[in-house]
């Protein structure tokens, strides 16, 4: 058994000619990134594998903008939507406006509404399942047509009655049934 020895220019060299895994030694003084082994293919990059294809997005991946985009419209729309309809329950008496019990019934659906599509917005932008969020834009826009014929069975006049509803639930739920989106939770368990 033969055993390396050193060469002229300080490499081992002892093996036989042609024989693989003798090579130059490390650089001196210190660490540097990880060297190939002669007749290795390249290395895979740090980091992981990333998703197959078609099975959706990695732990790792970024979320689509659609998605974050139906998020934020939701916390928004929702948020404005349940302050503006407790805001009016509140002072209907001092502004001198008759409130029917429908009216009531509506703008306490219209809280829920607004409450579901801000806590459905959180948990899409937790990477959460959208389900919540796409059931409250279908439910506001439930409520605004709700609320549109009731307006126009008085006689009282769309006047833009609620548009904020009914825009509102239609961007959410456009952007959350796109193509960038449906990729995004296509793969993924639950949804």
């Amino acid at each position: 058994m033969s055993s390396p020895t050193n060469g002229p220019d300080g490499s081992q060299g002892g093996g036989p000619q042609g024989q693989p895994g003798w090579g130059p030694p490390p650089p001196q003084g210190g660490y540097g990134p990880p060297q190939p082994h002669p007749g290795w293919g390249p290395q895979p990059a740090q980091g992981g594998y990333g998703a197959a294809p078609g099975y959706g997005a990695g732990p790792g991946a970024r979320r689509p903008g659609a998605v974050t985009a139906a998020g934020v419209v939701g916390i928004v729309i929702g948020a404005l939507v349940a302050l503006l309809n407790l805001l009016g329950l509140a002072l209907a008496d001092d502004v001198l406006v008759e409130v029917t019990a429908l009216d009531v019934l509506l703008s306490v659906l219209a809280i829920a509404a607004g409450v579901a599509l801000v806590a459905g917005g959180i948990q899409v932008l937790r990477n959460a399942a959208p389900h919540l969020l796409l059931f409250a834009a279908y439910g506001t826009a439930a409520v605004w047509v709700i609320n549109l014929v009731v307006v126009l069975s008085r006689g009282d006049g769309f006047a833009g009655a609620g548009l904020l509803l009914i825009v509102g639930a239609a961007v959410i739920a456009g952007l959350l049934r796109g193509a960038s989106a449906q990729r995004w939770y296509g793969g993924r368990a639950g949804v």
